[in-house]
Formats: structure tokens, sequence, C-alpha cells
């Protein structure tokens, strides 16, 4: 919602107004809601679920990133962000989201060995396509691949973060997850 409301104030609707008023209740609402979660175990490996909703928009017809970054079962950050971009597949949407959550989990990781501690990123989508796309070198038979997005190939490459597919149903980044029992 943050993200609509935030594109509409030049020109707010009707609709508009009532969506900000919305977000404005639910942070007053939360503000002073905190949850300690202690770690369930010590592995120094940082977890980043991702996904993204092809042309959700339906304005703009722009995609969303969605990620999830865990370090031993504790939620480090997590983050749903507008792509810059029209997307032109599902693939792409997907790698353009693999390609953000890869920069935050390695920013954490540059942090972490900064303050000492030496830890491995994994990025696990539900995507077979960008799955695929991050796993090979070069562009292949995708021909609307940009360069900024091929860095993740290398990183991939070299081990410095491993990129894992996962089912759909278990990915917390997943607009429509909902946790097994």
């Amino acid at each position: 919602i943050r993200d609509r409301v935030s594109r509409k104030l030049g020109q707010p609707t009707d609709g508009d107004w009532t969506r900000l008023k919305r977000l404005v209740k639910f942070a007053f609402g939360t503000r002073e809601d905190w949850q300690l979660i202690e770690p369930t175990k010590e592995s120094g490996n940082i977890m980043t679920h991702v996904d993204s909703d092809w042309a959700g928009d339906k304005i703009t017809r722009k995609s969303c990133s969605c990620a999830v970054i865990r370090l031993d079962g504790v939620v480090l950050a997590m983050f749903v962000r507008g792509q810059k971009i029209e997307a032109l597949s599902s693939a792409e949407a997907e790698l353009n989201a693999i390609v953000k959550a890869t920069a935050e989990a390695l920013g954490l990781v540059h942090m972490m060995e900064e303050c000492g501690k030496s830890i491995t990123a994994q990025v696990l989508t539900d995507s077979s396509a960008a799955n695929g796309i991050v796993h090979r070198q070069g562009c292949g038979k995708v021909k609307h691949l940009e360069c900024r997005q091929l860095w993740v190939q290398d990183a991939v490459a070299k081990g410095k973060i491993k990129c894992t597919k996962i089912p759909r149903d278990d990915n917390p980044a997943c607009p429509v997850y909902t946790p097994a029992s």
C-alpha cells in the first residue's frame, strides 16, 4: 500500500486518500508492537527468500520485488519494492527481484565480515526460469536482459552466493504464502 500511496501524492484521488488513512491507522496501531525472536541455531548462513509479481501494478504494469532476509532464523530485513522498469516476462521480473535481494544479502555478508564473522549467503527463489538464468553465463536465448542484471551470474559462479529453487508454497516472500501448520 505504501508504494502505491506515495506514487499518487501529486494528484491524489478519493481512493488514494482512503489508502493513506488506512496506512496511517495501521502505523499508529502497530508502533508499539515488538517481538523478540531468539535464534534457533548458529549456522552463519543468510537465507534470502525472494519473489516478484509480474506486472502487478494495474496502472503502470510494473512488477514488485519482495524479499525476506534471515540470519539463523531471525528476520534481519524484509522489503517490498516496485521495480523501476517494465519486465517483459515473469522470468525477467523474478530476475530483477533476485538481483535486488542478492545485493542486499551480499551487503549484509560484507558488514558481518567487517565485524569479524564469516557467513555465507543463499538466495531462495520459486522461479525455475530466473534460477536457470543466474546459473549460466551470458544471456543465452533470453533476448531482453540488461548488463546490470548479469553480475549475479558472476557472483553465483564464483561461489559468493548460492541460488536455489524452492517450491512456491515454501516461499515466505510470496504474496500468497501461508506457512504449513
